[in-house]
């Protein structure tokens, strides 16, 4: 037992408690289906990332 319970439906709220404050300050919430595990990211943000702020070098 967790020092907060480790009850999952604890750490569901929390979870979800989580991404309701970082959507409420401007994060964008991605699709499950488009996340790369292995580089740990969405290459579409990063793409458009590069492409926003490094216009010249693209």
């Amino acid at each position: 037992m967790s020092l907060f319970g480790g009850d999952k439906a604890n750490e569901f709220t929390f979870q979800n408690d989580i991404i309701r404050q970082m959507l409420s300050n401007g994060w964008l919430l991605g699709k499950p289906e488009n996340y790369n595990r292995e580089l740990a990211l969405y290459p579409e943000d990063v793409l458009g990332f590069v492409k926003e702020t490094q216009d010249a070098q693209w």
